[in-house]
This record gives C-alpha cells, sequence and structure tokens, in this order.
C-alpha cells in the first residue's frame, strides 16, 4: 500500500537545473531535467519561472540555478533585488525542495571591466545563500583558468558547457 506522503516522496526524486545559456551544452541526464534559456536574467529566468510554460517546481527535490552572468554590467542593486524575488519565489513554490545557486563566472571578453562586479556578487550570494537557507556552488576557479590560459576541453567555445 502506498500512502500519499510516499507518492510524494517518489514524485521528488527529480532534479532541475535551469539557467542561462552557460548550460546550453549539458546534453540530457535520466535524473534531472536541464532547462537552457539563452540569453536569460535573474528577471528573466523568474519570469519564466513564474509563467505557465515554466517547469511546476514543487515536484523537483533539487533545483540549481545558474544565472547572473548577463546581469553583469546592470546595477548590483537591480541584480541583488532580482535575486531576492527569485529567492522567495522558488522557496513558496518549491518548499521541499534544496535549492542550489552556481555563482557569476567571470567572462574573458570584458574581465578587466567586470571582475569587481562579479566579485562583490559572488560574495552577496554566498551571503544570501546562508540567510536563505540555499547553497551556493562555487565554480569560479574551473572557468577563471580561461582567463589566462585556455579553458579545459568542456568549454567548447571557451565559455559554455
Amino acid at each position: 500500500m502506498i500512502f500519499l506522503s510516499d507518492a510524494r516522496r517518489v514524485q521528488l526524486k527529480k532534479t532541475l537545473i535551469v539557467g542561462d545559456s552557460m548550460i546550453r551544452g549539458l546534453g540530457r541526464c535520466a535524473h534531472a531535467d536541464i532547462i537552457s534559456r539563452p540569453g536569460a536574467s535573474v528577471q528573466g529566468l523568474l519570469y519564466f519561472l513564474t509563467s505557465p510554460n515554466g517547469p511546476l517546481l514543487r515536484l523537483y527535490s533539487i533545483i540549481i540555478i545558474w544565472v547572473g552572468t548577463n546581469n553583469i554590467k546592470l546595477p548590483a542593486h537591480e541584480t541583488k533585488e532580482a535575486y531576492i524575488e527569485l529567492f522567495q519565489h522558488l522557496k513558496q513554490a518549491a518548499p521541499e525542495a534544496t535549492l542550489a545557486f552556481i555563482n557569476i563566472i567571470y567572462r574573458p571578453r570584458d574581465h578587466d571591466t567586470t571582475k569587481t562586479a562579479v566579485a562583490a556578487l559572488n560574495r552577496w550570494l554566498k551571503q544570501a545563500g546562508r540567510r536563505n537557507n540555499f547553497t551556493l556552488l562555487r565554480t569560479g576557479k574551473l572557468f577563471q583558468i580561461g582567463l589566462t590560459a585556455p579553458r579545459p576541453q568542456m568549454y567548447r567555445d571557451g565559455l559554455h558547457l
């Protein structure tokens, strides 16, 4: 006999990885749904996740978000406000899910002009993670390799996975 709570636990076995174009090359995965929204900002991803076409977030046990690189030239307060809205929406729409965000990476094309903003937003994300009960997955060191030497082969164009 399966009780509702058991059925709910069975439903919550899947992972959702959603983000901007950074994840477009991840391909398919048996235990995860991967949704890439090229060009998405934090605000754009929030809009997608709250739209009728967005995924049903409460069905996922783990939600991994990779977004923010496209926000880096916007004022920091706008990006932070958008992240806060995104945190609140995810906690409300998927209260049982484990949430993880991936830090904003450095882009080779404009590293000299954006590195300070990227570092500041990543520090803020780390603090926000503690306050909002999500994990911040730090990939910066892997991507930083590409600033002075070729990035590993997994980055097919020097930036995207």
